[in-house]
Parts: structure tokens; C-alpha cells; sequence
């Protein structure tokens, strides 16, 4: 291997590391001792035309965490209006970033995933929260709730 050879394989690799630093600096990251998952499904058939944000039928998580991140992940068949959907933590608790995901089911029956996480208190309680954006009917059919959290340790139990 010549002298040119070598430089030029040290640069690409010195290269390949920066790069790969940058991106990983560039992105808002964060980690997870991740080690349960709790799953709620329903076939609600609800519908709204109400603009304000309202409980969505059916799709509750109490979880026994730690008090640290969630990731929880809203899936959804919706038709009609264009319609907002949020998970919030208990009835007036903080919304999980990055708040309301909207989604536009105009063309027919669509079926839509969003995710969303947050720091949360133990115990914590989610809500799947929904509204139509423009006041026009918006009919859900049927969806699943999926989170991701660490749990408590010890025999502290949620009630």
C-alpha cells in the first residue's frame, strides 16, 4: 500500500466518523431501559363532529411505570372529517409530544399510526383524545394503543 493509498483510506474513514456523529448530534435523541409493553384494542364505532378535544372510546392504559419516558404508539381506522388525535396522561395531565397528529381520512376509510412519548409521573394513566378540526363528522371504527415504558420495582402496585 502506498503512502497515497493509506492517507486516502484514513481520510475516508475519519470522514465516515464525522459523519455519522453529525447525524447522530443532529437528531433529538434520547434512551430507554425499556421492558414492558401494554396493549389496548377496541372497535369503538364512534363518531364526533365536536371541535374540542374529547376521551376516544375504548382506548385506556393504566401503566405500573417507573415515572420516566413512555413511548406510546396510537393506531386507527377513522373515516369522514379530517380529525386530531392526542395522548394525554390522566383527564388533565400533559399531552405526549409532539402533541395533536392529524390526520385526513376524507378519500374514505383510512387507517393511520402516529407515535408519541413523554417524561410521565408513575402510575400514569394514557387517554387516546380526539376531535374533528373542522366541525364536519369524523367516525372511528376501530384501533389499538400500544405502550412502552420501565416498570416499577419492588411490590409498589398502581390502583
Amino acid at each position: 500500500m502506498t503512502f497515497a493509498a493509506g492517507t486516502i483510506r484514513v481520510l475516508i474513514l475519519a470522514t465516515l466518523v464525522v459523519v455519522l456523529w453529525v447525524a447522530a448530534a443532529a437528531g433529538s435523541a434520547g434512551n430507554s431501559r425499556v421492558a414492558r409493553q401494554a396493549f389496548q384494542a377496541t372497535r369503538a364505532n364512534a363518531a364526533t363532529s365536536s371541535r374540542t378535544f374529547q376521551k376516544l372510546p375504548g382506548l385506556s392504559l393504566l401503566l405500573g411505570n417507573r415515572g420516566s419516558t413512555v413511548s406510546s404508539t396510537f393506531g386507527g381506522t377513522f373515516s369522514g372529517a379530517p380529525v386530531e388525535v392526542r395522548v394525554r396522561v390522566g383527564t388533565n395531565g400533559p399531552v405526549l409530544e409532539p402533541g395533536a397528529a392529524r390526520f385526513d381520512p376524507s378519500s374514505g376509510k383510512r387507517s393511520f399510526s402516529f407515535s408519541f412519548a413523554r417524561v410521565v409521573p408513575p402510575c400514569a394513566n394514557l387517554n387516546v383524545e380526539w376531535r374533528s378540526t373542522s366541525g364536519q363528522r369524523v367516525s372511528f371504527d376501530r384501533g389499538n394503543l400500544i405502550a412502552l415504558y420501565r416498570p416499577l420495582s419492588g411490590t409498589r402496585y398502581c390502583q
